[in-house]
């Protein structure tokens, strides 16, 4: 599984290209908006972050529609689908639940 994982914050991006490449998974990270953009795909999940210095990691949905996208923010006004800080493992989860609502029959891990 390929995953771009967007977020401002270096120990963010760093910390989860660590755990999910451990558990196989393919990982590009990205620190911006612009640096998403040149990340070459094609993603089977997209995490942005929605508060990047150069726009809102939501508008990444336009560049790979139908990709399934994880919302992260510290805020909570924001609704995300991830509230900052969070647990490594609680990443893990929220994408094996993707995959899984993805393709309800295929293995994973």
């Amino acid at each position: 599984m390929n995953i771009l994982i967007v977020d401002d914050e270096p120990i963010i991006t760093v910390l989860a290209q660590r755990v999910l490449s451990k558990k196989g998974w393919q990982v590009l990270t990205a620190n911006s908006l612009q640096e998403a953009k040149a990340q070459p795909g094609p993603f089977d999940v997209v995490v942005a972050d929605i508060r990047l210095p150069n726009g809102d990691g939501r508008h990444l949905r336009e560049l790979y529609p139908g990709v399934p996208f994880i919302v992260i923010s510290g805020d909570p006004s924001e609704q995300p689908d991830l509230y900052k800080p969070f647990d490594p493992e609680q990443l893990v989860e929220k994408l094996e639940a993707v995959i899984k609502e993805k393709a309800p029959d295929a293995p994973h891990g």
